[in-house]
């Protein structure tokens, strides 16, 4: 059985990347192993209405895309799963679909609080926050522009099963991927948040709409149990008020694992 994509048949045959591009991206979308796309330094915009043409597309066609950039951590960490017979696609799906997503947040969340013995000032007040509507994560920080991106068409029809075929999670505070394929699915039902842009730290989703202000609160302190660096390192409070109020202005979600 392959590792990644679906089940290997007679007929099948690996992917090769004959574009000129990176040893790393290259590397990832043969890792992966399934159709895709390149695209060369589009803008924000671009990249957004490609990403949501895709996806509207795969819905029919029985494939989910997500974008993934020049990463030379997420290209050896491919490489290095492949190398891993523990790392089974089919048992990382049966295992999260085991899974109840809300419960795994609630329990993250009571565990962060009591460690952190309930600060009082974690919640603070919903402002401060500033709407996002694009993909962060394939901006290159540098140059502030966007570089080379590879669309990935997953083969499933399950959104949440993105961070499954693509190796990611399981270190540090960063939930495995069972967990992560679980709470995707919560939120895909909850919400319709797919998960479209991943690096080997950093994962954002596409949401139809941004959270309605009365449920904000409660999601940005899901956000928070998914990864507490989006309150730590991602506003300037410290505070889940501010990600609740991005929240209620963003049809994209980001998160990032120091």
């Amino acid at each position: 059985m392959k590792l990644f994509g679906k089940k290997k048949t007679a007929e099948s045959k690996p992917i090769v990347v004959t574009e000129p591009v990176s040893e790393n991206l290259k590397a990832i979308i043969e890792g992966i192993n399934c159709p895709y796309q390149i695209l060369e330094q589009p803008t924000g915009e671009e990249l957004m209405k490609i990403y949501v043409d895709a996806y509207l597309k795969g819905r029919l066609a029985g494939y989910v895309p997500v974008l993934v950039g020049d990463d030379d951590i997420l290209a050896e960490t491919i490489v290095d799963m492949k190398r891993m017979p523990e790392y089974q696609l089919d048992n990382i799906l049966k295992e999260a679909g085991e899974m109840d997503g809300k419960q795994l947040l609630k329990e993250n969340l009571e565990e962060y609080l009591e460690d952190m013995e309930a600060d009082e000032d974690l919640e603070g007040e919903m402002e401060g926050g500033e709407p996002c509507d694009q993909f962060l994560s394939m901006v290159d920080y540098r140059t502030g522009g966007i570089g080379t991106v590879a669309l990935l068409k997953l083969p499933t029809e399950n959104p949440w099963e993105t961070v499954a075929y693509v190796p990611f999670g399981g270190w540090n505070e960063c939930p495995s991927p069972e967990d992560m394929t679980a709470i995707c699915k919560y939120w895909f039902e909850k919400y319709q948040a797919v998960p479209a842009a991943i690096t080997h730290d950093t994962l954002e989703f596409l949401v139809p709409k941004p959270v309605p202000a009365e449920e904000a609160m409660e999601t940005a302190k899901e956000h928070f149990a998914f990864c507490t660096d989006r309150v730590f390192q991602g506003t300037h409070s410290n505070t889940v008020g501010e990600v609740a109020d991005c929240l209620r202005q963003s049809k994209t979600w980001y998160f990032w694992w120091d």
